[in-house]
């Protein structure tokens, strides 16, 4: 008997218990699919193995399988290990951020408002007048009631992705 029909024959007597209608049908694999040929099983027929020794496709086989196997289970530990870090440091990194930024615009404003950087003077030809020194300070003060609300959906995001929990809210 053939080694993929030997595999079969094993197989099937634990998977008929489990199949409560028809035995599952056998995928069946043309000589001239690529890589196929290493992997035919013997014919009953001849006893010939299609020219492949089995020592050799035993040795190489398992080991590319190991290899995949090996490179697989890395992957996915680099993702879990990158998906962990990155939903919780930024409990401590957002907030060190918002703060540097808000330090960083406060440092600049005197030199905003003695220099009129980036500001637009009225009379000008589109009649039109940018004060840069208030837009900073406007922006400085949106960080109160916008911070809250990105933290905290930060941290329902973070909560779904690692804890798989469904959160509702309510529509007022």
């Amino acid at each position: 008997m053939g080694r993929l029909t030997e595999v079969a024959a094993l197989g099937s007597g634990a998977r008929a218990a489990r199949w409560a209608g028809s035995p599952p049908t056998l995928l069946l694999l043309s000589p001239t699919s690529p890589g196929c040929a290493a992997t035919m099983a013997s014919s009953d027929e001849d006893g010939t193995n299609g020219g492949a020794s089995e020592a050799g496709e035993d040795r190489e086989a398992p080991g590319k399988r190991r290899r995949l196997g090996l490179l697989a289970t890395a992957w996915l530990t680099f993702y879990n290990i990158a998906m962990t870090a990155g939903y919780n440091f930024f409990i401590i990194l957002y907030p060190v951020g918002v703060a540097g930024e808000l330090l960083t615009i406060y440092a600049a404003l005197p030199y905003v408002k003695k220099t009129g950087m980036f500001s637009i003077r009225l009379p000008n030809k589109y009649n039109v007048s940018f004060d840069y020194y208030y837009f900073l300070l406007i922006t400085m003060a949106s960080y109160i009631p916008l911070f809250p609300q990105l933290y905290f959906h930060m941290l329902r995001q973070r909560r779904k992705v690692l804890h798989g929990e469904v959160i509702v809210e309510k529509d007022d």
